[in-house]
Order: C-alpha cells, then sequence, then structure tokens
C-alpha cells in the first residue's frame, strides 16, 4: 500500500474510532512507521502513533508478548 493511503487510512481511523469512542490495533513494521512519518505532521504522527500506543508487543522476551510467554506448537 502506498504510504499516501496508508496515512489516509490511519487518519481516518483515528478520527471514527475517536468519534464513536471506539478502539482500534495495528500492527506495524518499523518500515511503515518510517514512511508514515514522511507523510504525516509531526503532530498528526504524534496524535494518531505515539500518544495511541496503549500496548506495545514485541518479541524481546516473554513478558512483551501477548499473553506473556513463549508458546510452543508442536506441528504433525
Amino acid at each position: 500500500m502506498d504510504p499516501r493511503q496508508q496515512a489516509t487510512m490511519l487518519r481516518i481511523a483515528y478520527s471514527e474510532t475517536n468519534y464513536n469512542n471506539l478502539q482500534y490495533i495495528l500492527t506495524l513494521n518499523e518500515h511503515v512507521l518510517n514512511d508514515l512519518k514522511a507523510e504525516l505532521s509531526e503532530e498528526e504522527y504524534n496524535k494518531i502513533i505515539n500518544e495511541s500506543i496503549v500496548l506495545e508487543l514485541s518479541d524481546k522476551s516473554d513478558e512483551d508478548k501477548l499473553l506473556g510467554l513463549q508458546v510452543d506448537l508442536k506441528y504433525l
């Protein structure tokens, strides 16, 4: 998706969820965040991204994962 389209999508999601008192969940890679920094003003980026983060998940440790633990599945 083009970064301009991503920025437009985030503006709409932010506006609609705030207006309707809803929550949205994003999964973004770092390169997408970097592209968005170029498309959004600093104020928009902070409002839509930085100030809206409730929980940030990563694979750095088990505690940073969604369930707070490593889930090992045995595939057949």
